[in-house]
């Protein structure tokens, strides 16, 4: 799911071993009625019987940054701090403005491991909690 404050975008889809199919798609507009918006999400996970946990909610790449970089460790605990220190270091925010995560993309033999950071500012993943609410 997708909410921006004027539109609701969703996929359903379902993964089976390694094949993922889109079961079904759509846009709904929050701005003309929200609360009919919101009977019908209701509505929607009770029929496919989607729990909260469940959800994935996307934010467009225009509103994060993303870095690929190259930290001298293969421990992941290691890695996890070199990383907190990192993520402010590559946005104009201090570390209490923004809200980071990082996927271990690989690690090599020679001690090094490669890393995706995406750093967003708090308020962007406020408005956008403010908008699903």
């Amino acid at each position: 799911m997708e909410a921006d404050g004027q539109w609701l975008k969703w996929v359903l889809a379902r993964t089976t071993g390694l094949r993922t199919e889109i079961v079904e798609a759509g846009v709904i507009s929050l701005t003309e009625e929200p609360s009919s918006a919101r009977g019908w999400v209701g509505a929607f996970l009770k029929k496919h019987r989607i729990q909260p946990e469940e959800i994935l909610s996307v934010i467009p790449r225009s509103r994060v940054t993303s870095r690929h970089l190259e930290i001298p460790a293969t421990d992941s605990e290691e890695i996890r701090k070199i990383i907190e220190l990192q993520a402010a270091k590559h946005t104009p925010y201090s570390a209490d403005e923004i809200v980071f995560d990082y996927d271990l993309l690989k690690a090599t033999r020679e001690g090094y491991s490669n890393v995706l950071l995406v750093v967003a500012h708090r308020d962007v993943i406020n408005d956008y909690l403010k908008s699903l609410d």
